[in-house]
């Protein structure tokens, strides 16, 4: 693939966002499913009935990975793989020309369907790229320059069992603690470190945990961390490891999208078989109260994570694009468009990146799908959602990112 150059407006865009850090720091997109961990964009974008999608740079990505792109400080960061080793590589978002790359692993095969490359989403925080090999190799790594940090490995310090496809659990940073699934069989579930040194904080097991990611979320007025393991959905206190609840949770597999809030106590859970939206409820002591307000079999899968818009979730059922009531849970819609994919809220927008590579910009609305613009990107299988930073959308395939604008 061919590097482009940055349209004029594109460049004048990033000199005025890097001109102002707070707009850029609230324009960032720096962890798995954004600044909030929902899917959803914090600043908004100039769409108009005549937007169109361009390509401002697109460039080869080695031969594999499912790693999202995170973006913070003027660089752009994923992981992947070259057939070899497995590496984090940090781009300048504005051009798209490589500053570093780090191996982080040997390259870890692809087996059962999967491709080769690591599937673990970095996160940016504080200065430093978090990211962990599907070995369970764990860097912070200085995104200035892309030197070491600190590192361990999470099978060696936690007891960490290796799942099938390797280790996919993407870090949540939040007031200088990093929070990780480790899945230990028979211990830590969850830790909790020092972002500047990695030494563990506390830790807490409840159930072996393969594929999911945690999410701070604020439910009945208290911060808490929801995680997510194979029989379980629990959260605990983000400064001490608490247990907060708990409630026995089977959706079937071990593929487990990241829980979020859709009001001040409710938390929406989804699996392979189902999702289910749990009511959360403060009571005396340090104990909270956790019931089931709804059960769906309408919205379920295994790589694509929903969004929530004006009381309505939108998501994959399968390989159809689905949305659903939020207070009931019940089917509002389906459609065959855009075909399995992965998707973001943007404004009132749906953004989709099918899995053949066309990027698709629809209305989220109960009325049914309502595209407004699509661009084919790649020509590779691409599972992996789009990322939204600095007015840009960024996306990949196994091999291949880009940056893409919104233009009139």
């Amino acid at each position: 693939m061919k590097l482009s150059y940055l349209s004029f407006s594109a460049a004048l865009m990033i000199l005025a966002l890097q001109s102002n850090p707070d707009v850029t720091a609230a324009s960032d997109w720096p962890q798995l499913r954004g600044p909030n961990r929902n899917g959803t964009a914090c600043h908004t974008a100039d769409i108009h009935e005549s937007s169109r999608l361009e390509i401002d740079w697109m460039r080869a990505l080695g031969v594999g990975g499912y790693s999202s792109v995170v973006v913070a400080d003027g660089r752009a960061c994923t992981t992947f793989s070259d057939g070899k080793n497995d590496y984090a590589i940090a781009l300048d978002a504005a051009t798209g020309k490589e500053r570093w790359r780090f191996r982080l692993d040997r390259a870890f095969p692809g087996r059962n369907g999967a491709d080769t490359g690591p599937l673990s989403t970095p996160a940016i925080a504080d200065g430093n790229v978090y990211a962990l090999s599907p070995y369970g190799s764990f860097y912070a790594i200085r995104l200035s320059d892309g030197k070491q940090v600190w590192s361990l490995n999470i099978e060696d310090a936690f007891g960490g069992r290796r799942p099938e496809f390797g280790f996919t659990s993407s870090p949540l940073v939040a007031d200088g603690t990093l929070f990780l699934q480790v899945g230990g069989r028979h211990k830590n579930t969850l830790v909790a470190l020092d972002v500047a040194s990695g030494e563990m904080r506390w830790s807490r097991y409840v159930d072996w945990v393969e594929y999911s990611s945690p999410a701070l979320l604020s439910l009945d007025g208290v911060s808490q961390v929801v995680v997510r393991t194979n029989s379980h959905v629990f959260a605990v206190a983000p400064e001490t490891g608490a247990m907060l609840w708990d409630r026995k949770l089977a959706l079937g597999q071990q593929t487990h999208p990241t829980p979020f809030a859709l009001s001040g106590n409710e938390v929406f859970v989804a699996g392979f078989d189902g999702s289910v939206l749990l009511r959360v409820k403060r009571r005396q002591g340090t104990k909270m109260a956790v019931e089931e307000v709804w059960k769906s079999r309408d919205l379920r899968g295994n790589f694509s994570e929903p969004v929530l818009f004006d009381g309505h979730i939108y998501g994959y059922s399968g390989v159809f694009l689905t949305c659903v009531d939020a207070q009931t849970g019940k089917k509002v819609w389906k459609s065959r468009q855009p075909g399995d994919g992965s998707l973001i809220l943007i404004n009132e927008h749906l953004l989709v990146l099918d899995s053949g590579g066309t990027l698709h910009l629809a209305n989220a609305t109960p009325e049914g799908y309502r595209e407004q613009t699509s661009l084919r990107i790649f020509s590779g299988r691409s599972v992996t959602p789009p990322s939204f930073a600095q007015g840009s959308i960024f996306v990949r395939s196994l091999n291949g990112i880009a940056r893409v604008s919104i233009a009139d």
